[in-house]
This record gives structure tokens, C-alpha cells and sequence, in this order.
């Protein structure tokens, strides 16, 4: 996917991007779709909606309909509706213990919350304005070369122009984690 006109005028890659919701998440429904395939539109908006403002009640966030499509893809199991439904609890890395065992705990395949950048940058609460996102992603792989500053690479959904993306990155700027596969029969 990406947020720019393809040769049909709607936005590049929209026919995956409907598959990613009529898969993982339960509320689709046709009316999506203008959203979905209007570039700088999001999912259940309408024409003549605002795309930075007209998002309340609607799936515009595809960050995590992404990767629960890509776990079910895989297993057979999972939804999106509000949170990844059917893999398992979250599990909060901050009762994890050392860095280390945080690391050794996240697998591939997991879906891994990201901490919004306020967080990140260490300020103690979210300035005023600022929406709170919630990006979800998939764990490809976790690095622990460096025991103390372990590095976790996604794939990730929804990125820069709702692109699909990979990223590395300090795992510390993670909160938690669905433990995707330990619902598989």
C-alpha cells in the first residue's frame, strides 16, 4: 500500500489493504472501502470527510489489522476489534525483569506495542493536542548482542504514506506484546 494515486486513480495497493480488513477485523463492511481505496483517506470515511478529524469510531489505524491478518494468514486464528482478539494476553514488558529477559521473552511472529513518541522522548505526560496513536506490529526478529540495549526489528503496517515497512529499533521503546502463537491448537 501507498498513500499516492495508482494507474486507477485510487490509492496503490488498496485491493490488499480491503483484503487486510475483511480478514482481521470482524466490523467490515463495503462502506470501508471508499476510505480504503481514496488516497489520504482512512477505512469507513466518506466523501467530504476531513482525513485528520473524521476518524472517531472508525478502523482507521490499520497498524494492527495488518499483523493480526498476517498471524491469521499463518495459524488460521485472530481478529482485530479495538485489540488483537483470539492470540493470547498482552503481556507488559515492564514485569519482564532485566532488558535481557524482556528480549528473550518476544518472539517472531509476535505482535509488539510501541510506545508513543512522548513516551519515547522521556516526557512524563502527553503534551496537550497530541493524539495517541497505539502502532502494533510484528516482531521479525530481536537482537540481543547487546544484553543491556536488545534491538527488536518489525514489520510494520500503516507506516510513512500507510506504507508496509520494516524497522529496527531499541526495545525499550516497547510496552508490551501479544505472545501470538500461544493460542494455536
Amino acid at each position: 500500500m501507498l498513500d499516492v494515486p495508482g494507474p486507477d486513480g485510487f490509492k496503490v495497493g488498496w485491493e490488499r489493504l480491503r483484503e487486510f480488513y475483511r480478514v482481521a477485523c470482524p466490523s467490515y463492511h463495503p462502506g470501508y472501502d471508499w476510505g480504503i481505496k481514496t488516497v489520504n483517506m482512512w477505512a469507513g470515511q466518506k466523501e467530504g470527510d476531513d482525513p485528520k478529524l473524521d476518524r472517531a469510531g472508525k478502523p482507521w489505524s490499520w497498524c494492527a489489522i495488518f499483523a493480526v491478518w498476517a498471524i491469521h494468514q499463518i495459524t488460521g486464528i485472530g481478529q482485530f476489534k479495538e485489540v488483537p482478539i483470539g492470540l493470547g494476553k498482552v503481556h507488559f514488558l515492564v514485569n519482564l525483569g532485566t532488558p535481557l529477559e524482556r528480549a528473550q521473552a518476544v518472539k517472531p511472529g509476535d505482535i509488539i506495542c510501541r510506545k508513543e513518541e512522548w513516551q519515547i522522548a522521556g516526557l512524563p505526560k502527553k503534551p496537550e493536542g497530541v493524539q495517541n496513536l497505539n502502532h502494533q506490529c510484528l516482531v521479525k526478529s530481536v537482537d540481543v548482542s547487546n544484553e543491556n540495549d536488545p534491538q527488536v526489528t518489525t514489520i510494520n503496517g500503516n507506516g510513512l504514506k500507510q506504507a508496509i515497512h520494516i524497522r529496527t529499533e531499541p526495545l525499550s521503546r516497547y510496552w508490551g506484546f501479544y505472545n501470538s502463537f500461544s493460542q494455536v491448537p
